[in-house]
């Protein structure tokens, strides 16, 4: 057919594209390739169980992480109380109870800054945000902004969209 070019798209339809293009590229991103990869319920309900189980898997090595780090908090307390006593008794001067202060001091802040930014995370709600970007891809690119659908654009395809010529 004169005036078009043919190629496949990601899951290897043959589509065909007229040569003035660009128009048609879009509509062809909008309409065709947005919904091919729009999930279908039961590969999102497998994908969900998966997402979540990673997820809870991390969040209890995490936690396992923030105990071992409390009680090494609580071991520099401990010696951080023990230098105290020893400057009390006169047994360590105070030049160098102040040293060895700072230094547990400095250990403590360590610690306590790694998991000072630690948030919980919802995952649930991360999870029904991904189902809604993914489920309504068409309709947000329709209505997104240019600047909103280049995010959108390299969130779904980050090495470009391009189309091969069969």
């Amino acid at each position: 057919m004169k005036g078009y070019s043919f190629g496949k798209n990601s899951k290897g339809k043959t589509i065909i594209v007229p040569n003035d293009g660009a128009k048609h590229v879009k509509k062809i991103f909008e309409l065709e390739y947005l919904e091919d990869i729009k999930p279908n319920s039961k590969s999102m309900a497998l994908f969900e169980k998966l997402v979540i189980d990673k997820f809870n898997e991390k969040t209890q090595e995490e936690q396992a992480q923030k105990e071992t780090a409390m009680r090494k908090i609580e071991s520099f307390k401990k010696e951080k109380s023990e230098i105290i006593s020893l400057m009390r008794r006169n047994k360590i001067t105070e030049d160098d109870g102040t040293e060895e202060l700072k230094i547990v001091n400095a250990e403590i802040d360590k610690i306590e800054i790694l998991f000072e930014n630690s948030e919980d995370i919802n995952v649930k709600e991360c999870w029904d945000f991904t189902k809604f970007i993914l489920g309504n891809a068409v309709n947000l690119w329709k209505v997104s902004d240019l600047n909103t659908r280049q995010r959108l654009q390299s969130l779904i395809t980050p090495s470009g969209f391009y189309f091969k010529k069969i």
